[in-house]
């Protein structure tokens, strides 16, 4: 008899579980900077490790070394776009795209993650740990471009304020050693490496010499993930890699997890980001229409510098003010956007104001429903059958459309007047068939932080101009 390991889809409440995780990650990881002191701890002298990055630290020398640490890139190419999906058929409810690597390349499946800097994908042998995943583990002995990275490389050097890990080395073979440590326990360790990106299945390679941690030790909640693609605003993250060849400039449309089949996200970098894209599921090309941006000023926090601030200055649910929320604290609380985060976050003093004004404006409309994880604010919803709007053709279309009438709009307001104006899928999530929740909830942690969750974020285009440290909001950029 032949026995298989059967993936069971995680349930809602699985998701959310993994959500808060992924909240007190970034807490801990904003009160470690907060408290860190100006010594620096050299990857010599630091002794106290994880068993498995300490286990890679004697492991035996495979491929050649290379100490080069210049980029083949150059500028003045115009962007790449890449269809994004959401994350629900691996065990996520993050955002994932396929990420091309190696010679000949070959595709996995990596979370998009803004609140990240490092790159890093499972890679055989699976020295200590490899998760399950969805599809073939990474094989760098069959890429020809494949290089490990030294100890003494300036990227080697960068890992500490990427992951809060300083390096360690491989005594065998001089091996650069990341660990990437998240707050919920989640890690992934092994060898700093670089290889050919290619971002599109029918585009040339995207950058020759792209730096990544080659993952021998990965466990926590991935799902069935390859890795994880960093995007924060640091040296090692894929955005400012790329940055020499497309400028430091990206931007997504997270598509709704009930989309459908026939229509999906995009990810476009450099000039990619500013216009529409025709969507497909591998690709999506350009057009000649520039998207109409609300843009706020993008604010760089010294206690977590990689992370994408922008100052909050008002919330309305149904055109009306929060009572008793005051524009200083909406100014004094820090907030950041950040794909990885599924329900946003937001202080209990603002949370609470919403949460009352919702139940409010809901009363007449739904039947409350229990409480469902970390969600307080329930309703027995049931969607109405509807025509959908014209096709591309000009003809009606007939489908199921999830609209929840009497659902309040609530809009989030940010500095410069850049407005999200939230549609009921983006209050609500269902999280069982015929109950949707409040998709807010209080961060109770000490740091008062504000977080702009996915799924608020979801059928907008959201930008990333960090060059000019801008970050703008489009409604319907996924169409």
């Amino acid at each position: 008899m032949t026995l298989h390991h059967v993936h069971r889809l995680p349930t809602a409440s699985d998701l959310l579980a993994r959500d808060e995780a992924r909240v007190q990650s970034i807490n801990y990881r904003r009160l470690i900077l907060k408290s860190k002191t100006n010594t620096i701890t050299t990857a010599a002298g630091r002794t106290k490790r994880s068993s498995s990055a300490t286990g890679l630290v004697h492991h035996k020398a495979r491929g050649d070394a290379n100490n080069s640490s210049k980029s083949n890139v150059s500028g003045g190419d115009g962007g790449v776009s890449v269809g994004l999906e959401p994350g629900t058929s691996i065990g996520v409810a993050n955002y994932y795209v396929k990420m091309g690597l190696g010679t000949p390349v070959s595709y996995y499946d990596m979370l998009v993650d803004t609140g990240s800097s490092l790159t890093w994908l499972q890679c055989k042998p699976c020295e200590i740990y490899c998760h399950p995943q969805a599809g073939p583990v990474f094989n760098p002995s069959m890429s020809k471009t494949y290089k490990y990275l030294t100890c003494d490389t300036p990227q080697c050097s960068n890992l500490e304020a990427a992951t809060l890990n300083a390096p360690m080395c491989s005594s065998l073979a001089n091996k650069c050693i990341y660990e990437a440590s998240y707050g919920d326990r989640s890690y992934s360790v092994g060898f700093l490496s670089k290889d050919t990106l290619t971002l599109s299945s029918t585009s040339n390679p995207t950058l020759q010499e792209f730096v990544y941690g080659c993952g021998e030790d990965t466990q926590g909640l991935f799902g069935r993930s390859a890795g994880l693609i960093g995007f924060a605003r640091d040296s090692l993250s894929m955005s400012a890699q790329l940055s020499p060849k497309y400028g430091f400039i990206f931007s997504y449309c997270l598509p709704t997890p009930s989309t459908g089949s026939s229509r999906t996200g995009t990810l476009s970098f450099g000039r990619s980001s500013l216009y529409s894209n025709k969507n497909s599921k591998e690709n999506a090309t350009l057009s000649n229409i520039a998207v109409s941006y609300a843009l706020t000023p993008m604010i760089k926090d010294p206690d977590s510098p990689s992370l994408y601030f922008l100052r909050w200055t008002g919330m309305t649910i149904a055109g009306q003010p929060l009572k008793g929320v005051s524009m200083l604290q909406y100014q004094s609380t820090p907030t950041i956007i950040d794909s990885g985060t599924v329900i946003s976050r937001i202080p209990v003093n603002i949370y609470e104001p919403l949460r009352d004004a919702f139940i409010k404006a809901m009363s007449t409309r739904y039947p409350k429903a229990p409480s469902f994880s970390i969600l307080d604010t329930c309703y027995y919803t049931k969607p109405r059958k509807t025509a959908m709007a014209n096709g591309p053709d000009g003809h009606k279309k007939e489908g199921i459309m999830k609209i929840l009438l009497g659902v309040p709009e609530v809009s989030m307001i940010f500095q410069g007047g850049a407005e999200l104006k939230l549609r009921p899928q983006n209050v609500l999530i269902e999280v069982e068939n015929g109950v949707s929740c409040l998709a807010y909830a209080a961060n109770y942690a000490t740091n008062g932080l504000a977080i702009i969750g996915n799924n608020q974020q979801q059928t907008f285009r959201i930008l990333y101009d960090v060059t000019n440290s801008k970050i703008g909001f489009a409604a319907g950029g996924c169409d």
